[in-house]
């Protein structure tokens, strides 16, 4: 049997064939409560189709399903794997003072969002990412000072609504009364809420300066990773 707009038989590897040049197939549409939700209180068969109309919780049940022995499986659109990428550089000096000193960054070298999202950065707020999009995010950051004293010590951090995630630390060997040039580096992975906020941190136990000097060596990135649910 074959049920379209011209007559004809179906494809040999078809029991039914649908063929339409102006009109979809419309599958049986619920409300998904679960990716093992029962249909009419029974274990579906392995090949069942449903498009579920449960566009809650970042639409993670919404769209079109086949059952697989025990779990509903999306049939997913690449395209909808959105993500959200920033990378800030920092072309001018900062002092360092005694303690925690947030970086402040004055230009973006790249940034992907996807269309309609809030920027993720601004100059009014220079030191801080805005996380638009929850997921996990891979984040990075480097730093490039001069003026270290030898013998005192500076670390790098990122610190996630302001609790630190990651860090590394250089204790300056050398002549005493002496200064070098130190640049830094640390990365972690970090799971984000909206509007959750990311900054970098530089910590030291006496004055110092942060001189990009043009090198490019002084950034933060921020990088969402493109995962498919999992539930």
């Amino acid at each position: 049997m074959k049920i379209s707009s011209t007559p004809g038989s179906p494809h040999a590897s078809a029991m039914l064939e649908l063929e339409s040049t102006n009109r979809g197939f419309l599958p049986p549409r619920v409300f998904l409560t679960s990716n093992s939700m029962l249909l009419n209180g029974t274990t579906p068969a392995n090949g069942t189709i449903v498009f579920s109309i449960n566009w809650e919780d970042n639409e993670r049940l919404g769209g079109l399903f086949v059952w697989k022995d025990v779990v509903w499986m999306r049939l997913d659109d690449s395209k909808k794997l959105s993500i959200s990428h920033i990378r800030l550089v920092k072309n001018n000096d900062q002092n360092l003072g005694i303690g925690n000193n947030e970086i402040t960054w004055n230009e973006i070298s790249d940034v992907k969002q996807p269309q309609g999202d809030l920027p993720m950065w601004s100059l009014s707020t220079p030191a801080k990412v805005i996380i638009r999009r929850k997921g996990w995010y891979f984040v990075s950051s480097s730093c490039r000072m001069g003026d270290v004293l030898v013998g005192e010590t500076r670390y790098l951090a990122i610190a996630h609504n302001g609790q630190q995630i990651t860090a590394s630390g250089y204790d300056n060997p050398g002549t005493a009364g002496t200064s070098n040039n130190v640049t830094l580096n640390t990365s972690t992975m970090v799971y984000c809420e909206i509007n959750d906020e990311l900054v970098t941190l530089n910590f030291g136990n006496s004055p110092a300066a942060i001189k990009p000097f043009g090198l490019k060596t002084t950034q933060f990135n921020v990088t969402q990773l493109p995962t498919l649910p999992f539930f």
